[in-house]
């Protein structure tokens, strides 16, 4: 590895981590600075995410006082969906090879900047339709879960 590219990868570590702790989305400086410096899509993908995980800790450990007003079976449920769907995604990720990968790239990124740009808004109606009583349902449980399972199977994928 050059100076040039160390450098490269220093930056964008700085500006993705930073990125990624305030709003998310590291990821969009991260993985392009490691496909720019050689690193293969997949293994580039695979850093990117491990490198920004201490920034989805952090996430977390800031929604610490939110996830304590969700009942704790709502926590775990979705706790454990949440890892289930990140290992389906890794293990697709795994068994995709490199040129299938670099043609879904461009969707992928697309999807994470549709996501990303209306995660606001999605919240917001999420909250506003979703009453006390009605999160105390199984059949909201299954769909949140449901949901929460597509979303980490992505999240584990990419």
């Amino acid at each position: 590895m050059t100076f040039l590219q160390a450098s490269i990868l220093f930056v964008a570590a700085i500006l993705g981590g930073t990125l990624n702790s305030v709003a998310g989305g590291g990821t969009f400086i991260t993985l392009p600075a490691l496909i720019f410096t050689g690193v293969l899509p997949i293994n580039a993908n695979a850093s990117s995410t491990v490198a920004l995980w201490p920034g989805s800790i952090a996430s977390v450990w800031a929604y610490r006082k939110e996830f304590a007003k969700q009942r704790r079976l709502v926590t775990i449920l979705l706790s454990i969906t949440s890892l289930i769907g990140g290992i389906l995604g890794a293990e697709l990720l795994v068994r995709t090879s490199q040129t299938t990968f670099v043609k879904l790239l461009p969707y992928l990124l697309l999807l994470a900047t549709v996501l990303f740009a209306l995660s606001g808004p999605i919240t917001t109606r999420l909250h506003r339709r979703t009453t006390a009583k009605n999160r105390q349902s199984w059949l909201t449980l299954v769909g949140i879960s449901s949901l929460q399972l597509v979303i980490a199977i992505y999240g584990g994928y990419f």
